[in-house]
C-alpha cells in the first residue's frame, strides 16, 4: 500500500474494558491509552489533555469530560494540579464478568 506506515504503533483495548458496559468507544481508548502510558513507567502517566485531545480527534473539554467520567467509574485516580498532573490507572474496577456467558464470543 502506497503511503501506509507500519512502523506506527497502536493502543491494546483489554477485554475487560472492550466488554464493560459503562464504557462508550471514547472511554475505551482514552482508558487504553492512560493504561499502555501508565504501565511503561513508574511514575504513572503524566499525559496532557492536549495530548489526549491530539490522539482521540477531539477537543480537550470533551476529554476533560472523560476524564471525569473514568474518575468517577474509579478507573482512573487523578494527582497534582494542571500543570503538572499525574493520572493513576485501576484496571481492578473494570468489567470483572466480561468471560461470562453473554460475553461469549464463539
Amino acid at each position: 500500500m502506497a503511503g501506509f506506515n507500519t512502523n506506527k504503533g497502536g493502543v491494546f483495548i483489554p477485554l475487560e474494558a472492550m466488554y464493560d458496559p459503562r464504557l462508550n468507544c471514547g472511554h475505551k481508548i482514552l482508558f487504553s491509552i492512560i493504561l499502555n502510558l501508565y504501565e511503561n513507567t513508574d511514575a504513572g502517566c503524566f499525559a496532557s489533555d492536549d495530548y489526549f485531545a491530539r490522539r482521540l480527534s477531539v477537543g480537550k473539554r470533551q476529554v476533560r469530560r472523560m476524564l471525569k467520567d473514568l474518575e468517577e467509574m474509579e478507573l482512573i485516580e487523578r494527582d497534582g494540579t494542571y500543570r503538572r498532573r499525574f493520572v493513576y490507572a485501576n484496571r481492578e474496577n473494570l468489567n470483572p464478568e466480561y468471560g461470562d456467558e453473554e460475553y461469549n464470543m464463539s
